[in-house]
């Protein structure tokens, strides 16, 4: 506009000058309103979470309830694993990555049971099982029960036992506040519900077994035929920005289609490029693992 002005000489060099001024300033104040913000509120608001943190981490060590609990997302049964992790946090987007019959889901679901003990909140989308066939594990998990027990029931002598530890698990499991979808999932459809849940009720963990499936869905409902990879880019920002954006935790599990064969057997460690196919959605996750069963 103000080119346009200038070039119909419409007012004066000085004229012009303090219009184009006027212009930046409220350019600068639309910035401002995006996102743009002084330094000194990040280190409020980091100040914040961290002594938040320390005084809960205080109460607890005088065995006093804290009053504000700071969310870190653990493996039931795997301390030297939560050592090294740290705990999953808020706002990060974490990737249980490997080859089939490795164990990411029995890890993930470790994951998820022991966020659900602990009070927090959460959506699994099991793409690759039917919920029943999930909550069938869970119930051997519980009742301690070996799961090939419960898929080859002639093999049980003590069927009455059997029925009774069953009952008392599924009596406990009944309590759980996780909710379960297993058909018909969309990237759509994940977002839609995870903002829709944190409105209402509260959503603190997402978890996606696994991405690929839920990718190929979302592309089939759509009919679209562009590469699985660009879709896979765009599902990884899309978790980025809506664990930023719902203040929660993203757990994906990724299988890659095909690696190395000295990789699938943990003879080495992957690249990230070999994990996701491509070198467009590198750098997504703050979480990487990857899963090997020796």
């Amino acid at each position: 506009a103000l080119e346009e002005r200038a070039l119909a000489e419409d007012g004066t060099a000085r004229e012009l000058i303090a219009a184009g001024v006027e212009d930046l300033l409220r350019l600068l104040e639309r910035a401002d309103e995006s996102g743009l913000r002084p330094w000194s509120e990040a280190v409020n608001g980091a100040m914040e979470e961290l002594l938040t943190s320390l005084e809960a981490q205080e109460a607890m060590e005088r065995g006093e309830e804290p009053a504000v609990r700071t969310m870190r997302l653990n493996f039931q049964h795997c301390p030297k694993l939560n050592e090294a992790t740290g705990g999953f946090r808020r706002q990060e987007v974490v990737l249980l990555a490997g080859m089939t019959g490795h164990g990411k889901s029995t890890l993930f679901e470790q994951l998820w049971i022991q966020a659900d003990d602990d009070g927090w909140l959460g959506q699994l989308y099991e793409a690759e099982m039917s919920k029943e066939a999930c909550a069938t594990r869970v119930l051997g998990h519980r009742a301690q029960v070996p799961l090939w027990k419960l898929r080859r029931m002639e093999r049980v002598a003590e069927k009455t036992i059997l029925k009774q530890v069953l009952v008392s698990a599924a009596g406990e499991e009944m309590q759980r506040k996780v909710r379960v979808m297993d058909r018909g999932i969309t990237p759509e459809k994940i977002w839609s519900l995870a903002r829709l849940q944190k409105k209402t009720a509260g959503l603190d963990v997402v978890g996606i077994d696994y991405d690929m499936l839920v990718i190929r869905e979302g592309m089939r409902q759509r009919r679209l035929s562009e590469s699985e990879w660009g879709e896979q880019a765009e599902f990884m920002n899309q978790a980025l920005e809506c664990a930023k954006e719902l203040d929660l935790c993203f757990v994906l599990l990724c299988q890659p289609r095909k690696v190395a064969d000295e990789l699938a057997r943990g003879q080495r460690g992957p690249r990230l490029g070999e994990i996701y196919g491509s070198s467009s959605v590198e750098n997504t996750a703050h979480v990487v693992m990857w899963i090997v069963r020796h």
